[in-house]
């Protein structure tokens, strides 16, 4: 396999990975040419929209992989394709095993156009549900049963009855955690930061009349001096009350949590 680098807008996912790339970011490239060298015995057992796999056959057993756009990346090997066992952490670990490393270069070199434009609308979508996964995995937001079933935490039932994007919910409660905040002040400038992480404000620039607001200076007053429209101040501070809102409930949440964790 050629050793190029891959596209920026491929692995900031702008634009969809390729099956080539995806190879290239999550698999040992001595274990890749290792697996190339090999030539496992294996055999597609299923090919849907949503599902391709098959059986590996190896020196230490037959191992059934697969790649599903539902569920993602999964061996019978036991290997956690993409899923670190830190959900606190920040840091992702995510490799293939042999098996799936196989499989997908079994899929690669498949010679039919056909095939392989199946193969690279298929296999990008089920790995990007497994970055779904790892993340939600990660912040805590599911954990993982013991029989292997995945199941909502606390916190990500809340998140989902607060009608709140995930990414929304986990920086509120690591502002919580990490932030110093003491004043009203610092509550809107946090709540502001939640609104510019959702892309509901793009800069700082109604941040200063959004305090002066709080500060009951005069509406007309505050336009005037920062050159903005009513309507983005209004919209903005509609926007705050929501995010503020959510901060009290989920500090609740995290304390109710803490006080079940002591006692």
């Amino acid at each position: 396999m050629a050793h190029q680098e891959i596209p920026i807008d491929q692995l900031l996912m702008i634009k969809e990975i390729t099956p080539v790339n995806i190879l290239k970011l999550h698999s040992d490239p001595k274990k890749v040419k290792s697996l190339t060298n090999n030539h496992h015995q294996i055999k597609i057992t299923k090919l849907t929209k949503s599902n391709v796999s098959g059986y590996i056959k190896t020196d230490f057993g037959v191992f059934f992989a697969k790649f599903d756009i539902d569920v993602g990346i999964r061996c019978s090997c036991g290997f956690e394709n993409g899923i670190s066992n830190s959900y606190s952490g920040d840091q992702f670990s995510f490799e293939f095993c042999d098996h799936i490393t196989a499989l997908l270069l079994h899929l690669i070199g498949i010679p039919d156009q056909n095939f392989q434009k199946y193969v690279q609308d298929m296999v990008p979508k089920s790995v990007k549900n497994q970055y779904v996964l790892n993340y939600l995995f990660e912040k805590g937001l599911i954990l993982k049963r013991d029989n292997d079933t995945i199941k909502c935490s606390q916190f990500g039932k809340l998140i989902i009855r607060l009608y709140l994007y995930p990414v929304s919910g986990v920086l509120i409660r690591y502002k919580l955690e990490n932030a110093a905040i003491e004043t009203y002040q610092d509550v809107v400038k946090e709540a502001y930061e939640v609104l510019k992480a959702e892309v509901k404000v793009r800069d700082y620039k109604l941040l200063q009349p959004i305090l002066e607001w709080c500060d009951e200076e005069p509406i007309d007053d505050i336009l005037e001096r920062n050159k903005i429209i009513a309507g983005d101040l209004y919209t903005t501070k509609d926007n705050l009350e929501r995010i503020i809102t959510f901060i009290g409930i989920i500090a609740v949440h995290l304390s109710e949590s803490l006080l079940n964790y002591l006692y």
